[in-house]
């Protein structure tokens, strides 16, 4: 498993989920080789073995001497707190109140994720530590912000008006303090691509606003490694994900240990590929939601989302495979 460190040089204009990640990685990659190998590795995806996947990208934090902080989602697990057993109605209050807490953290630290993986970290006792602001993701280092912009005529360099009015629009863009940056993980039998596809996103930007100098970062990349279970019951997903049918259908039986939150995806295709066409919209479970384990390394799907005409010389696809780690439950 590699790491890749995000070091921002420049504000974020767009949100680096998987799918997003996995997008840039492709095209860039079509840049750079014969349409012949990118075909060949997206066809590679339907086996059991994906070339390679890639998370969601979340935040660390770098102090003075370089150590590393990561910050990895919420595992999104149902908080079965015992209120009615607590021996005072204080302690029942208290219980509550860390409750409400849990529902806006949006980070654990790795230390406290591994715990998770590993088993040795209750509901209970998650839900009692929530408060707790060091190990649990409360951080001011990427703030954001909506900026208002003003359209440009290209014809006369000034301000574009339409109806006698000024065109403005917002965009909501993410700041980072000098310390603070993104990671994201990425393994599989072929992520030698995903460096070719880094070095050049490093100069050309990740997500829009690159023509203005937007999402442009230093990249590194180094080996990284989490301590997951030898024996584990569910997985947990780092990436957003598209189950097959035949996922699904295999998690019914247990879907008790199903605990998930669910995001629509919806975009419009790059410039650099088409002048304007839609995807269609994916529903998808989000990072941090948890699944039976099915005992496979492969979960998800590419989603087909453009068939190639008009002006798209291939077909678009949608990322919704699932980079997950395996997830011990604490009674197993």
């Amino acid at each position: 498993m590699k790491i890749v460190y995000l070091k921002p040089r420049s504000s974020l204009m767009t949100a680096l989920h998987s799918d997003t990640l996995w997008g840039l990685i492709i095209t860039a990659l079509a840049r750079l080789y014969p349409a012949r190998i990118v075909q060949e590795i997206i066809e590679n995806y339907e086996g059991d073995k994906p070339p390679f996947l890639v998370s969601s990208a979340f935040p660390f934090r770098q102090d003075k001497q370089g150590q590393k902080f990561y910050f990895f989602p919420k595992p999104l697990l149902h908080a079965d707190v015992d209120i009615e057993s607590s021996d005072s109605k204080q302690a029942r209050l208290q219980k509550l109140q860390h409750l409400k807490v849990l529902k806006h953290v949006r980070y654990i630290s790795k230390k406290v994720f591994q715990q998770f993986l590993c088993g040795t970290l209750t509901n209970e006792e998650f839900v009692a530590k929530a408060k707790d602001s060091v190990s649990y993701s409360s951080f001011h280092g990427i703030q954001e912000s909506t900026i208002q912009h003003n359209t440009i005529s290209r014809l006369t360099w000034t301000t574009l008006e339409v109806n006698e009015k000024g065109q403005l629009y917002t965009s909501r863009e993410q700041f980072f303090s000098k310390e603070y940056g993104l990671f994201f993980l990425v393994r599989g039998e072929q992520t030698g691509y995903v460096d070719s596809a880094l070095r050049l996103l490093q100069h050309t930007g990740f997500g829009g606003g690159i023509s203005v100098g937007k999402g442009v970062f230093d990249v590194e990349v180094e080996d990284f490694s989490l301590r997951e279970p030898e024996t584990a019951d569910r997985v947990i997903t780092l990436s957003l994900y598209s189950p097959t049918a035949d996922e699904l259908r295999s998690f019914g039986p247990a879907k008790e240990h199903m605990s998930y939150d669910l995001v629509f995806r919806k975009g419009i295709i790059g410039r650099n590929i088409s002048r304007w066409h839609e995807k269609d919209g994916v529903l998808m479970f989000r990072e941090g939601s948890v699944f039976p384990s099915l005992s496979r390394e492969r979960y998800g799907r590419l989603i087909k989302v453009r068939n190639r005409g008009e002006d798209l010389i291939h077909d678009i696809y949608h990322n919704g495979m699932s980079f997950h780690l395996n997830l011990r439950s604490p009674n197993l």
